[in-house]
Parts: C-alpha cells; sequence; structure tokens
C-alpha cells in the first residue's frame, strides 16, 4: 500500500496520464484534426488545465510534414500520389483525403526514410471529384499540428483508347476549338462567294444595263422610222383621199407607234441621221 501511495504521489506530481488514458487523448487528437470539432477542443483544453501543458509542450515541437509532390489534377483511372520531406527520419506521416461531394474522409500511414523525405501512394483508382488533402507529423505517439489544406481534382475519364485517357473537358474542349474552326471556315468561305458573287453580279449589271440601252435606241430609232412614215401618209391626206390599203397601214403605223412609246416612256432620244 505504501509504494502504491508513493507511485501515486509521484503520478500526481508529474502530472502523468496513464498509458491508456494518454492513448485516448492522442486518438481524441486525431478526430479533432480529422473533423475539427469544437467539443472535443474544450475536452483537450480541460485535461491540458488539469495535468498541465507538458502534452502540448511536445507536440508543439513536431512540425506538420512539407508536401512537395502531388498529382493534383488526374482522371478517375490514374493513381493519386503524395510526397515531401519532415523534420524527422524513419517517422510516420498520416495522409488525410476528404471528398468535397460526399464527405467521405479516409486516412493513410507512410514512413519518412534516411533522408527525411516521404512518399504515398494510393493501391487503387480514386473517385471522381474534388478533394481536399492535409497531413499530420507523427513521432513515437505524439502527432503534430495539421498542415496546410490542398485541393485536387480527380475528372472522370469519358474516352479510353491504348495508353491513352480523354477526359470529358478534354472533349468539351476539342468539341468547342473544332465548332470554331468550322465557324472560322464557313466565314471565309461565305466572305469569298460574297466578294466574288458582288463583283460578277456588278458586271452582270452593266451588261443588262448596256443591253437595255441599246434596245431603248432601237425603239427609238423604230419611233422616228415610223413618224416618219406617217408624216408621208399625213401628206398625201392633204392632196388626195388615202386608199383602203394605206388608211390600214396608217393605223398599223399609229398602232405600232403607241406601243414603242409605252416602252420607251417620256425619254426623248436625240438620234443622228446616221444612227
Amino acid at each position: 500500500v505504501t509504494l502504491w501511495r508513493h507511485h501515486a504521489h509521484l503520478a500526481h506530481q508529474d502530472k502523468e496520464l496513464p498509458r491508456d488514458i494518454t492513448a485516448q487523448l492522442e486518438e481524441l487528437k486525431q478526430y479533432r484534426a480529422k473533423y475539427g470539432l469544437k467539443a472535443l477542443a474544450l475536452v483537450l483544453l480541460l485535461v491540458n488545465v488539469l495535468f498541465g501543458s507538458k502534452v502540448y509542450a511536445q507536440t508543439k515541437q513536431i512540425a506538420p510534414p512539407l508536401i512537395t509532390n502531388l498529382s493534383k489534377n488526374i482522371s478517375n483511372e490514374e493513381i493519386f500520389y503524395v510526397g515531401g520531406k519532415t523534420d524527422f527520419t524513419n517517422s510516420q506521416v498520416v495522409i488525410y483525403l476528404q471528398n468535397l461531394g460526399t464527405g467521405e474522409t479516409f486516412s493513410q500511414y507512410t514512413e519518412s526514410d534516411n533522408k527525411a523525405e516521404w512518399f504515398y501512394r494510393h493501391t487503387s483508382f480514386l473517385s471522381p471529384g474534388n478533394y481536399l488533402l492535409w497531413v499530420q507529423g507523427k513521432v513515437g505517439e505524439e502527432l503534430s499540428p495539421p498542415g496546410p489544406q490542398m485541393t485536387m481534382v480527380v475528372n472522370r475519364t469519358a474516352v479510353s483508347f491504348g495508353g491513352g485517357r480523354l477526359s470529358y473537358e478534354t472533349i468539351y474542349l476539342f468539341t468547342i476549338i473544332l465548332l470554331l474552326m468550322c465557324i472560322a471556315g464557313l466565314s471565309v468561305l461565305i466572305t469569298y462567294h460574297y466578294y466574288h458573287g458582288k463583283k460578277k453580279h456588278k458586271a452582270l449589271k452593266k451588261d443588262i444595263d448596256a443591253a437595255a440601252e441599246s434596245i431603248r435606241r432601237g425603239f427609238a430609232v423604230l419611233k422616228r422610222d415610223i413618224e416618219a412614215e406617217l408624216d408621208v401618209i399625213h401628206r398625201i391626206k392633204l392632196s388626195a383621199v388615202l386608199s383602203a390599203e394605206e388608211k390600214q397601214k396608217e393605223s398599223q403605223l399609229m398602232s405600232d407607234l403607241e406601243v414603242i412609246q409605252k416602252r420607251i416612256g417620256q425619254e426623248i432620244w436625240e438620234i443622228n441621221k446616221e444612227a
């Protein structure tokens, strides 16, 4: 009994927790780091007040591992990996990965080598989505504070052929580029045909105007000839009576003259006698 009392006195004096309580406290710290719950923080604060800051001080001495290598943008058919450095050789590194879409979180352990470098490679493919990643160092039973959180993306693979893979984002990008190229090609083709079509239309209009001008002149000459014929008939009427044939000719000339005048309108043509 005296020996038991002596050990109890030393444990109380040194503020030393039993091993099972220490293990539970470490587990509690891991869950706090994992979920950031305030209730757990209050429990840890109460333990520190009752038993001093010995555990906290020891944890404070461990710096979180540094991430230098990370597969931040991969497909769901590529293996996730992460690596970096830590302050301790042959120590454990705890890797936390949380799927932001589902909220699922899992942790994995790896160890640093003799150069204090560590590397972790996942054993299976990750499901598509956005992920949050952070790490903690572990030396013995002591855990470091959580390291900075980093984001990474796992894209869904749409097409696989041979050793290559295309994600939906890549296919969308290629489709947009192809559509833009088609639009640009159509724009060039439309511009080319519009330019040459307008040029040919202008030349055709010029030819049509020239032909119309020639036709007008032809009708103008015909009008002049008919008026000359009618003038002769009118002179005959002044001196003699027109025969039936001459009357019929006069009537036909008058009818033709009326049609020709409608065709050439009210324009007055100055036509030389040589025309």
